[in-house]
């Protein structure tokens, strides 16, 4: 017979790739109005739910023969799927090169090459679509090493979301979601979402959060932009199939602003990305009823934000700390 203590003893850490929890955000639900409820995918191995994805395109290279040893994992990244994506590569032995614009956040680099990944940059005026074109002809220059994982080019990265993330929101709230809320970063969990609650409650209204100065699913263009761990760098076909219901734009600002009244009111950390998601299911949640439920997808923990300073500023702020207060 299975123990609750046997399921809490696993093979390896990538291992907790799974069921995430589900809590209640008493603190932030406006009274009266919906009742929130946050998704914790921030609690995987690498902190993203792409984690899911990532986990998935492994294990069907190997199966189709095209990652074997020796071979190296390539993925183009914003910098939030990078740590994730080196424990998947690294836990199952293969190279693992992360290929991010010159502008992504420190701690994101810093974990990444902890992890034993290598770190690649692109020119930072092109953001995302740069870091892809760059692995691409990485790819290229090793095509019999080399393996790209693209989640943005990917519709695997949707069916894996439909199959996991969307049946573990729906086991624990049931059938009757009345709105989900998703930031919008490669397109593969809103759109896998989406199709799971879609199929069993029509009404579900889905809300996508993309950043205000880069609105690509409101029809604008790429743009460069300051809300990290969201934007799209084009709209996939997996994502054009989804019958997303609305899309709120959503400012660094407002972002900034979910992410500390999630901190102080609820205890939880998140970054940029679930900051925009809390702002969003704000403004959503006024057109709602006070029976109704509200539940949001949070990504990206907010420590990857608390890189360390360089010596040189460690240096001076020792040297001010250090100065007698006249």
């Amino acid at each position: 017979m299975t123990t609750q203590q046997d399921q809490l003893l696993l093979e390896h850490y990538r291992d907790l790739i799974g069921p995430t929890p589900v809590v209640q955000l008493d603190r932030i639900s406006p009274q009266p109005g919906p009742t929130f409820f946050a998704k914790l995918e921030f609690l995987l191995p690498g902190g993203t739910s792409s984690d899911r994805a990532i986990d998935y395109l492994i294990r069907n290279a190997e199966k189709e023969g095209s990652l074997r040893t020796g071979s190296a994992v390539v993925l183009p990244t914003d910098g939030t799927t990078a740590p994730g994506a080196a424990i998947l590569s690294r836990a199952r032995g293969y190279e693992f090169i992360a290929v991010m614009p010159e502008s992504t956040p420190k701690g994101f680099v810093e974990h990444t090459r902890l992890l034993g990944g290598e770190v690649v940059f692109s020119p930072e005026h092109d953001h995302i679509r740069g870091a892809i074109a760059l692995a691409k002809e990485l790819i290229n220059e090793n095509p019999g090493k080399r393996v790209l994982i693209n989640l943005y080019e990917n519709s695997a990265n949707a069916e894996i979301h439909k199959k996991t993330t969307g049946q573990e929101i729906i086991h624990v709230l049931g059938k009757n979601i009345d709105a989900l809320v998703v930031g919008i970063h490669s397109g593969g969990t809103i759109a896998g979402c989406t199709g799971a609650l879609k199929a069993v409650n029509s009404r579900c209204k889905v809300v996508a959060v993309e950043p205000a100065e880069s609105n690509v699913l409101s029809g604008g263009k790429p743009r460069p932009h300051n809300l990290h761990g969201l934007g799209l760098p084009a709209v996939p076909p997996f994502l054009n199939q989804a019958p997303i219901d609305e899309v709120v734009k959503v400012t660094v600002e407002a972002a900034e602003d979910g992410r500390s009244v999630l901190a102080e009111k609820e205890g939880i950390l998140v970054g940029p990305a679930g900051g925009a998601v809390i702002a969003a299911m704000l403004e959503v949640c006024e057109k709602m009823g006070p029976d109704q439920d509200i539940v949001g997808i949070l990504n990206v923990p907010g420590h990857y934000y608390l890189a360390r300073p360089e010596p040189e500023e460690e240096e001076e702020r020792s040297e001010e700390e250090a100065a007698p207060v006249s």
